[in-house]
């Protein structure tokens, strides 16, 4: 997964679950995925649950 640039929503825009997706899901699992890459780079192992 991939990070895309954050979307800048306008007033009235209409919210489909596939736009959240993509700029919400997609990019908060870019970020977990990062991170978790450093805590193992670091050798310090993270556990999370959710």
């Amino acid at each position: 997964m991939s990070w895309v640039a954050p979307r800048t929503w306008s007033a009235g825009e209409t919210l489909t679950a596939a736009l959240l997706n993509v700029h919400l899901r997609d990019n908060l699992n870019a970020i977990r995925e990062r991170e978790a890459w450093f805590s193992a780079a670091a050798g310090n192992i993270a556990v999370g649950s959710g």
